[in-house]
Parts: C-alpha cells; structure tokens; sequence
C-alpha cells in the first residue's frame, strides 16, 4: 500500500466500525438461527447456581464459536474472494506517488 494511504488508517477504520454492516433483519434472522439450532439441540447459555447462573456453557461458547466462524467464512468466500471490482485490483503507477 501506498505510504500516502497509511495516513488515512484512522478515518478508514472509523469508517468501517462506526456504520452497520448488517441490516436490522439479517441480524434479527441470524440470532433467530442461532437461538433455533440451540433450541434444537437443548444448548442452554449457562447454569444454575446458588446465587443466580453462570454464563457461557461450554456448548453455548462452542455453538457461538461454530456459528461465528460459519458467518465469516462465507462472507470472506463470497464476499471478498468472489473477485474485487476491476478499479480495485492493484494500485497504478500514478496511485503510489507520494502527495
């Protein structure tokens, strides 16, 4: 990359973090998919104990573990390995001068 564009991480990242990638209802229609594999399969997220519950079973950490990485992989596979638009391939020559 560029040195120029380094200078711009910090907005470029603000960009990225501070605005919704996922709409309302896909993110209501994958925690709903979530919640139906563990109603499925009896996961619950924690266990009794004297003083209330305790959070984050092994099942629940390992379903949400599965299910997270389930996402990104088929983001990264049909997102962004599917191919960058052609003006977003390489830098040219008049890209990489220093301004």
């Amino acid at each position: 990359m560029p040195s120029s564009k380094v200078l711009f991480m910090r907005e470029i990242a603000e960009e990225v973090l501070m605005k919704d990638v996922l709409s309302k209802d896909m993110k209501t229609q994958i925690t709903e998919r979530f919640f139906d594999v563990a109603r499925k399969y009896g996961i619950k997220q924690g266990t009794k104990t004297e003083i209330g519950r305790s959070c984050n079973t092994f099942e629940w950490t390992m379903l949400k573990t599965l299910f997270l990485k389930k996402i990104e992989g088929e983001l990264e596979f049909y997102g962004f390995l599917g191919g960058a638009p052609k003006d977003l391939l390489v830098y040219e020559e008049e890209d990489t001068k220093e301004t």
